[in-house]
């Protein structure tokens, strides 16, 4: 934040500064004529945006009080914004404000079902020229709304769905883009979401990729995700995938 001020030649100085009223007569020339709002500086010691260092006082200036013979001013207007470094202070208080100063780690554990063929969970939503070609399948992209379940076998309880979008990003090894949201619908965590952005490196063991958000319980999440491969059927392309989530989170 900042403090705004409006500068104008010395035309529209002269013209005005005999009607001026209310302004602080030892203020300089740019603040005492040109000063065009109201300023007031607040410190109730609990704000964590940057304020005035006046104490708080008020202008007002109308458009009556300038003479009729004045011509307005056809000069640039040059707006300076003004930003200081928040205090220790008001990053604490800004934490505490928006429930950030005691973050906690949540670890989830699930299986990811990735189906194709027969009412598939993954499908194919566009492809490139080369894409056939590729040993890589570069250029592929699916869209996903895959289900979460407590354990490897597709029957058992469903806590949520994968769903977003992976692609084909890389021509020299099978790597994905990964945008994906974790979408919960079991228990307290009902409505909460993760938010995965990152690089699946598909034939690597275990395979990191960054938490870069979240909403209801997750608000604020961070952390990172590990995925690997529990089963996979090559004749298929059907995989379960297993997750394990570390969350950061107020």
């Amino acid at each position: 934040m900042g403090v705004l001020e409006s500068r104008q030649g010395s035309k529209s100085r002269k013209a005005g500064s005999s009607n001026f009223k209310g302004a602080d007569s030892t203020a300089s020339s740019t603040t005492s004529s040109s000063k065009l709002y109201q300023e007031t500086s607040i410190d109730d010691g609990h704000s964590f945006l940057a304020s005035s260092s006046a104490q708080s006082k008020q202008h007002f200036f109308s458009p009556d009080s300038f003479p009729q013979s004045a011509q307005p001013s056809k000069e640039n207007v040059t707006v300076t914004v003004r930003f200081r470094p928040l205090s220790p202070r008001e990053i604490h208080n800004g934490r505490r404000l928006l429930g950030l100063n005691q973050d906690k780690l949540t670890h989830l554990h699930f299986y990811f079902h990735d189906m194709y063929g027969h009412n598939p969970t993954s499908v194919k939503v566009a492809e490139a020229a080369q894409t056939n070609t590729s040993k890589t399948y570069f250029g592929s992209m699916f869209v996903m709304d895959c289900p979460l379940t407590t354990l490897p076998n597709i029957s058992s309880n469903i806590i949520g769905y994968a769903q977003g979008m992976t692609a084909s990003a890389s021509q020299t090894e099978l790597g994905l883009l990964m945008i994906l949201h974790f979408v919960f619908t079991e228990r307290e965590y009902n409505g909460s979401t993760i938010s995965i952005l990152g690089r699946n490196l598909v034939f690597e063991n275990v395979r990191e990729m960054p938490v870069v958000g979240g909403s209801g319980l997750f608000r604020f999440a961070r952390g990172y995700a590990e995925g690997k491969t529990y089963s996979l059927d090559l004749k298929s392309g059907n995989a379960t995938l297993e997750y394990n989530v570390f969350i950061l989170h107020p």
